[in-house]
């Protein structure tokens, strides 16, 4: 499974005027804006707070589609590295079914520690996070596009 935190977002006019964004990727984050760049803004934040609520109450998440976040009539937002990183370990430990001190265990910390690293709210760096990676069979990568 690839990992590409990018989520293809559609806008609608409302009948008050105002513009929504939706992801149909991530249904709980929807926003509202008076145009377009604020409906944009405002989604960064509604996905971010999505997928960091999934986390942290251990609901399901995956990553959006590829093939949908390149569609070119949407607009695409994509996740803040850290969270992208720390979502991507939360999938392969949900997907893993290993318990938080079996993940503890394979990471040679203590649990705090491993439920550190699924905190998306707990600063982690980025090799503790790739260490993770490789527990699960993964590799962790970096990138950069055009902004």
């Amino acid at each position: 499974m690839d990992f590409h935190w990018t989520y293809a977002v559609a806008l609608k006019r409302e009948e008050d005027g105002s513009v929504g964004a939706y992801a149909a990727a991530m249904p709980d984050a929807v926003a509202f804006g008076a145009d377009e760049a604020e409906a944009l803004a405002e989604m960064v934040q509604a996905l971010d707070a999505a997928v960091r609520g999934r986390i942290q109450f251990g609901m399901d998440l995956e990553p959006p589609p590829a093939a949908v976040a390149a569609a070119e009539a949407l607009h695409r937002i994509t996740l803040a590295p850290a969270l992208a990183a720390k979502a991507t370990i939360y999938v392969l430990w949900r997907n893993s079914g290993l318990s938080k001190v079996a993940l503890a265990k394979l990471l040679d910390v203590d649990e705090r520690e491993a439920r550190r690293v699924l905190d998306p709210d707990h600063p982690t760096g980025l090799d503790r996070l790739a260490a993770a990676a490789v527990v699960f069979g993964h590799r962790l990568t970096v990138g950069a596009v055009p902004a």
